[in-house]
């Protein structure tokens, strides 16, 4: 009689701990943080305007440079509308970038970060320089890293 119950009890408490913690593969999107959020720290400022300037989403990488950065990404937006339909094909093939970014140095008010990008089997590494502004970044320096 205790055989059974003890059986009972196990098998009650297997099932039940196997079907509570089968979660199924599910892939959430990443939330959207408003940019006051994300300039907060450099290392998200560098990856926030580097991925921006790879998806060609340029009126958000603007908000998020200034000087030299801010150049690069208005020459970018002007090559684009100088031939939109190779920019369209361009974005089209770019679907699924992956971004890493390394924050490398940090000072009260300049920080250097660099920013990894994977697009299919290509690969692309930009050096970041970053200057605080108020509670904010700024990206200030934005180059192909050497």
């Amino acid at each position: 009689m205790l055989g059974a119950i003890l059986g009972v009890t196990f098998i009650c408490w297997g099932s039940a701990r196997s079907f509570c913690n089968y979660h199924p593969f599910e892939v959430h999107a990443p939330r959207k943080q408003p940019l006051s959020v994300v300039t907060q720290r450099p290392k998200h400022t560098a990856f926030e305007f580097s991925h921006r300037v790879m998806a060609q989403e340029f009126s958000v990488a603007l908000e998020l440079s200034e000087g030299q950065a801010a150049e690069y990404v208005q020459q970018a937006r002007a090559r684009c509308e100088a031939d939109a339909a190779q920019c369209a094909s361009e974005r089209a093939g770019k679907t699924r970038i992956i971004s890493i970014a390394d924050l490398i140095s940090q000072t009260p008010q300049d920080a250097k970060a660099r920013v990894t990008h994977r697009i299919g089997d290509e690969t692309r590494v930009f050096d970041v320089g970053l200057r605080r502004e108020g509670k904010s970044w700024k990206v200030v320096t934005y180059e192909p890293a050497g």
